[in-house]
């Protein structure tokens, strides 16, 4: 945790897990939604999916879904998220149409 990120001395290790349960996980990516809460991503690499929770502190998560094991079914390995602008968006649909 940290309220700086070009400062190291304003960094916090926050001990124990953050995902709401014991599932061995790898890969996370936290990211800000608007409105001020937080998503975490994590991929379940023993089971074969990934799990969304949300926070509005990044030390309290409650899990918002758990990634299909269908075959086929959309299921992030290692992935982040970077916010875009509307114009970078049409860009990238026009270019990957």
């Amino acid at each position: 945790m940290f309220t700086d990120l070009h400062d190291q001395d304003k960094w916090r290790l926050v001990e124990g897990r953050m995902q709401p349960n014991d599932i061995a996980s790898e890969g996370s990516c936290a990211y800000p939604l608007a409105g001020g809460e937080w998503i975490l991503v994590y991929d379940c690499f023993r089971d074969g999916f990934s799990q969304f929770c949300r926070s509005k502190d990044l030390i309290q998560f409650e899990l918002v879904r758990t990634t299909s094991m269908d075959k086929g079914a959309f299921s992030p390995r290692h992935g982040t998220v970077i916010q875009i602008t509307e114009k970078e968006f049409e860009i990238l649909k026009k270019r990957y149409k």
